[in-house]
């Protein structure tokens, strides 16, 4: 067992777990929200790159792709190459009064796009949905992943298209 891993009698459970994992993510959204603007930036161009690099991005005719909030890396690099690429690029939107996601169809990340749940930019309301299952690619956001939270900026892609993936999630650490 590594240092500091939890065996079966000491696994955090329950209110507790809720609460780790509540401190865990206030913590490495500090760290992050430290970083300078410059690494930021870079760490941001990185994961771009790796992402656009990626065969089954290539292949994807819809994908969704969230957009930045806060210290997150800028994913508008990696939607702007999805609609230049024609892709149909999709985005997140909270439905307030059902608590769920809906999904509409951006063209224009800035016209398209306005501030909703908790400042988060989402598309308007009026714009068109789409259906989870036409959608060929999903990015998935994440805060922090690996021990000692090395990873600040790290995203994950779920692709059941990617027969490498084989539909599980492909880590994309920034380098």
């Amino acid at each position: 067992m590594q240092p500091g891993a939890a065996d079966a009698d000491t696994a955090l459970t329950g209110v507790a777990l809720r609460e780790a994992k509540r401190a865990l993510r206030a913590r490495m959204i500090g760290a992050r929200d430290a970083l300078d603007e410059g690494p930021r930036a870079a760490a941001s161009r990185a994961i771009v790159a790796r992402i656009a690099g990626l065969p089954s991005f290539a292949a994807a005719r819809c994908v969704l792709v969230t957009l930045p909030f806060g210290s997150e890396w800028d994913t508008r690099p990696l939607a702007l190459a999805a609609l230049a690429s024609g892709k149909t690029l999709v985005v997140p939107r909270v439905n307030n009064a059902s608590r769920m996601l809906e999904l509409h169809v951006v063209a224009d990340i800035v016209r398209d796009v306005t501030a909703g749940y908790r400042d988060i930019p989402e598309p308007l309301p009026g714009l068109p949905q789409v259906a989870a299952e036409k959608i060929d690619w999903v990015l998935v956001p994440g805060v922090a992943f690996g021990p000692g939270g090395k990873d600040l900026y790290v995203t994950v892609v779920k692709d059941p298209n990617d027969p490498q993936a084989k539909g599980s999630i492909v880590r994309i650490p920034n380098e």
